[in-house]
């Protein structure tokens, strides 16, 4: 940690210093302090700080940066909301269930991570994702599909077959998967 507070350094460059941290092994006692530096660092307005810094929190991070990788799911940068996608679903929290499905709805860059969060989330992600199935976008439809084949159960049923008994032949056969 050391290295975090000599901002004097000659060639500083906090990302380089966030990619060392995410290869430490998780040492319980320091994961409070480590997690609260690493959210700090979100708040930086280079991308690239900020996507080595939700990168660590896949390993370093719990349900208290859950918020505020939510928040960073909005950022312009690609690389940013991948990794947050990533983050999010590897901390498994189900606070971040409904924003990484209006994520995966209205970020075209961010729906394959997104999806995969809300896999690695599980069960939880099942009724919000049941509200993909009525999206017009086929794409979102299909990943809304595809997560209820992943996670789904008895609640996502009903809706399922409700897209059965419509007309569209894509819709139903993605349905009765």
């Amino acid at each position: 940690l050391a290295k975090f507070k000599d901002t004097t350094r000659p060639g500083y460059r906090p990302a380089s210093y966030l990619g060392e941290v995410e290869k430490l092994a998780v040492v319980p006692a320091r994961q409070g302090e480590i997690e609260a530096l690493l959210i700090e660092y979100l708040g930086s307005s280079d991308q690239f700080t900020v996507k080595a810094a939700a990168d660590a929190l896949k390993k370093w991070g719990t349900e208290r940066c859950v918020p505020v990788l939510c928040e960073k799911l909005s950022d312009k940068s690609s690389l940013v909301v991948s990794a947050v996608c990533q983050s999010l679903g590897a901390v498994g929290s189900e606070l971040a269930v409904v924003p990484l499905v209006e994520a995966l709805r209205g970020n075209r860059l961010a729906r394959y991570e997104a999806q995969k969060a809300l896999i690695a989330i599980g069960p939880a992600a099942e009724g919000p994702a049941t509200s993909l199935l009525g999206d017009t976008d086929q794409q979102v439809f299909q990943m809304g599909c595809d997560i209820l084949a992943a996670t789904g159960g008895q609640g996502s049923i009903v809706e399922l077959e409700g897209v059965m008994q419509s007309s569209d032949g894509f819709r139903k056969s993605l349905a009765d998967r």
